[in-house]
């Protein structure tokens, strides 16, 4: 799979990036042209299945798929990593950026949907030079298919669960 850019016309249409094994969510890094992605990862492997990814995507970089999954080796070499590897099987799907709106606490980190599991993950993020590093935690559990995460204008994380119809408001405490 691709990612694609075009004109608001829907004129000058091109690959942005390619080889992504379902990019869902995207989200820039405020102030930015940092594109965050998750991608849901192959589910065919039983146990060598990996996880799902979140990671930032570049203008023209090819991630590889359907050769590339993770997995290493020569069929890898020159694809780039994620930032942080999530959940197998987990349908990662929404993403929002924060830097700082939930307070300290919360920091600066990627907010991540994983449908399949019924949570929301807390990916920090520490910049590495031109790339970031994730340490995943959880932030939200117990919900049944949290689809859409988004950043509101005030400020607060709103995450939807498409099974029950529910939208989640999240404020700094």
């Amino acid at each position: 799979m691709s990612i694609w850019t075009f004109k608001p016309d829907g004129s000058d249409i091109t690959i942005y990036a390619s080889g992504i094994r379902a990019p869902v969510g995207l989200a820039y890094y405020p102030q930015t042209s940092d594109l965050f992605v998750t991608m849901n990862q192959r589910d065919d492997l039983d146990p060598q299945t990996p996880g799902d990814w979140l990671a930032v995507v570049h203008q023209d970089e090819a991630w590889g798929f359907p050769a590339c999954y993770g997995q290493g080796g020569a069929v890898c070499t020159g694809v780039p990593q994620p930032v942080a590897a999530l959940d197998p099987h987990a349908a990662v799907s929404g993403v929002a950026i924060v830097t700082g709106q939930l307070g300290a606490t919360i920091g600066t980190a990627a907010v991540v949907a994983e449908w399949a599991e019924g949570k929301v993950l807390r990916v920090a993020l520490a910049a590495n030079g031109s790339s970031y590093a994730g340490t995943v935690r959880p932030f939200l559990t117990g919900l049944k298919n949290p689809v859409p995460v988004i950043l509101s204008s005030r400020g607060s994380i709103l995450v939807g669960d498409w099974s029950t119809g529910t939208v989640y408001s999240v404020v700094k405490a």
